[in-house]
């Protein structure tokens, strides 16, 4: 019963001597459980959500263009490669979308450098063609994590079962992306990516060469376990940037997330789910924190740091009080201060070693030595050309003196005689 939240918060209207307590962790539950209502009462939404989704389809353009058919939009929500959920922005507007969770490889042709590789185009089974220009990826399926989701996309949908990849799982990156989706008109989707990037490390020529991954304008096709074929494509940063392929995640900071509730977990306000599954959490929450002493005492500190933070003290009792309780906490942590601070301090000195100015200036030194290599190729050209202008020269030269003692020596025998 929500109830049961309501009661569960402290009072605010009675007076106190101390500071004002931080609301305990059943708070913010109860206004996560209030949030999920308001959402349901704004928009409606009953066991009949779904269908009010799926009557925002424009039937007219499934199956055309870009556009995939309903049977599409059923399989993908039966495997949990999407779901159909309520979302309630910063504004509180509620509105059912279309969530994927995907996956993105940026896979470069050497261990190094190289070029990148693109989705270019995809011709669905029925014959229907249009371009893509991505990065080559996948939503992830149900219960199945990036790693599982980056080797799927490599081994089922590229095929590249014979070249060996290393992928960097530890440092990805990951943006979302809502607008109204090109596969399925009308329904607002919210896209989850994140982008792994890969390295091909094969060097047999063979192998690479099944991919055109040393050509000049090196392509190669695919066809995936739904029917569709995709055109790839290795490219340039340039070439990318040209095509406007978003193969980078510009700007750093967080994302605002919305609240997200699943459509199939609303079935009404008397006896609905969600508030069901609000209560079995807090009632988890309290069974851990009854466990482990230490989260209450950590709970309790947070709440001491937040009430330093966002009070204002108006009288100067509040404030000296404060400040005492301050420097008692202090006085308590110092021996763990000063360790924290020799940590720092180490990191900092260690800052250098890290990334140090020498190997800041490796990239440019690697352009500077492609520029080198383009004039040595040019200026090879220009010597091979000036030798065999000049061999040209000394034969012709050969042929006249040889001609010129020829014609002295008739001269010689005609003056003798």
């Amino acid at each position: 019963d929500p109830g049961s939240f309501d009661a569960a918060q402290p009072s605010h209207t009675a007076a106190s001597s101390g500071p004002p307590v931080a609301p305990p962790l059943s708070s913010h539950i109860a206004d996560l459980s209030l949030r999920v209502r308001a959402c349901e009462a704004r928009l409606g939404m009953d066991a009949e959500g779904a269908a009010q989704v799926l009557s925002k389809l424009e039937s007219s353009k499934l199956g055309t263009g870009k556009a995939k058919t309903l049977e599409q939009l059923s399989a993908e929500v039966l495997r949990g490669s999407a779901q159909l959920m309520l979302k309630e922005d910063a504004a509180g507007t509620c509105q059912p979308v279309r969530v994927v969770d995907g996956v993105l490889l940026r896979l470069w042709s050497y261990k190094e450098s190289g070029k990148i590789l693109i989705e270019k185009a995809e011709t669905y089974a029925d014959g229907r063609t249009f371009e893509t220009w991505k990065l080559p990826g996948s939503k992830r399926e149900r219960n199945e994590t990036p790693k599982e989701a980056a080797h799927r996309v490599k081994n089922d949908i590229l095929k590249m079962t014979g070249l060996q990849i290393d992928f960097n799982l530890e440092k990805t990156e990951m943006y979302t992306d809502e607008k109204e989706s090109d596969s399925f008109p009308g329904i607002r989707s919210l896209y989850r990516m994140e982008i792994i990037e890969g390295r091909v490390t094969t060097a047999d020529l063979s192998t690479r060469a099944d991919y055109n991954m040393d050509e000049e304008d090196g392509e190669f096709k695919s066809k995936i376990p739904n029917g569709s074929t995709k055109t790839y494509a290795w490219m340039t940063e340039e070439q990318a940037m040209d095509k406007q392929v978003k193969y980078r995640v510009e700007g750093h900071g967080f994302h605002s997330v919305p609240l997200l509730t699943e459509i199939s977990a609303v079935k009404s306000h008397v006896t609905g789910t969600m508030h069901q599954r609000i209560a079995e959490v807090s009632k988890k929450v309290d069974a851990i924190y009854d466990r482990d002493k230490k989260l209450q005492e950590l709970e309790r500190n947070l709440k001491n740091l937040e009430v330093w933070t966002t009070t204002e003290p108006s009288q100067a009792t509040s404030m000296l009080r404060q400040e005492r309780a301050k420097r008692k906490y202090v006085a308590q942590h110092e021996e763990y201060l000063r360790d924290f601070t020799r940590v720092l301090a180490e990191v900092q000195r260690l800052e250098p070693c890290i990334n140090p100015p020498s190997l800041q200036d490796i990239p440019a030194c690697n352009e500077r030595l492609r520029r080198l290599e383009a004039r040595s190729a040019l200026a090879k050209g220009a010597v091979v050309r000036l030798h065999t202008h000049v061999a040209k020269v000394a034969e012709d030269y050969h042929k006249t003196m040889v001609a010129l003692n020829d014609q002295l020596v008739r001269w010689d025998i005609l003056l003798s005689g």
